[in-house]
């Protein structure tokens, strides 16, 4: 049997944010820097199993029609590579970007998987806006 990878796709969020106590809201998310996804996974030793594809950085209500189109494009190109795929995400717009992403794939003739939304309610890099947290 073989055994094929997860593919891991960041959008950002709050699992990607940081805490800055200076700004009116506890959480940012920083646009100009990679994702702590990868680190995460290594930590986890999930790293061999997973490929990591770095959408976007975004609060998700950045994340817009154009962003969806070009992650289910992505997911079509790739589709025989991966048994499954989780999609980190915010939590505020998840609900209709999994919807409209279910739509998008719809239109690709490709296998069935899990398609997995998740998201944080705390970011997993520390207050230094450095890697993952313990």
């Amino acid at each position: 049997m073989t055994h094929k990878k997860t593919l891991v796709i960041t959008t950002g969020g709050t699992i990607e944010s940081f805490y800055n106590p200076e700004e009116s809201t506890p959480y940012n998310v920083p646009q100009e820097t990679a994702s702590v996804i990868p680190a995460a996974l290594e930590k986890l030793v999930l790293s061999a199993s997973c490929d990591v594809y770095e959408a976007c950085i975004k609060d998700s209500k950045g994340v817009h029609t154009p962003m969806l189109q070009h992650i289910a494009h992505h997911i079509a190109e790739h589709d025989q590579e991966y048994d499954g795929i989780v999609i980190t995400h915010g939590t505020d717009t998840m609900p209709i970007h999994a919807r409209k992403l279910k739509s998008l794939l719809a239109e690709y003739e490709i296998s069935p998987k899990p398609v997995i939304f998740t998201g944080s309610m705390t970011p997993l890099r520390d207050k230094n806006k450095r890697g993952c947290t313990s």
